[in-house]
């Protein structure tokens, strides 16, 4: 949990510095699209499938604009392959999704 929190906050640092976005990076926030491809990822994390990477990361730029930092973790576990620990978190940030 201690690892955890650091990590968090090290994101936040990192996403605030600036030049950290390139121009072709930068995304309006859009929930609805973003839910959508939080949808698509479940099945293929569910079933390990490495394409939820590629998934995720042709969607980078839109789930961190509409997501912020809550979407690094995401993108942080399907890279280290924890599928279990990425579908605990995508389905988290869908319920996020949902309340909003």
């Amino acid at each position: 949990d201690a690892l955890l929190a650091e990590q968090s906050a090290l994101d936040e640092t990192l996403a605030s510095l600036p030049g950290t976005q390139t121009s072709e990076d930068t995304h309006t926030a859009d929930p609805a699209q973003a839910r959508r491809v939080l949808e698509q990822l479940d099945p293929l994390l569910v079933t390990d499938d490495t394409a939820a990477s590629d998934l995720f990361e042709t969607n980078r730029p839109l789930l961190l604009a509409t997501l912020g930092t809550a979407a690094m973790p995401l993108g942080r576990q399907m890279a280290d392959y924890d599928y279990p620990g990425a579908l605990a978190t995508l389905r988290a940030l869908i319920r996020q999704l949902s309340e909003n």
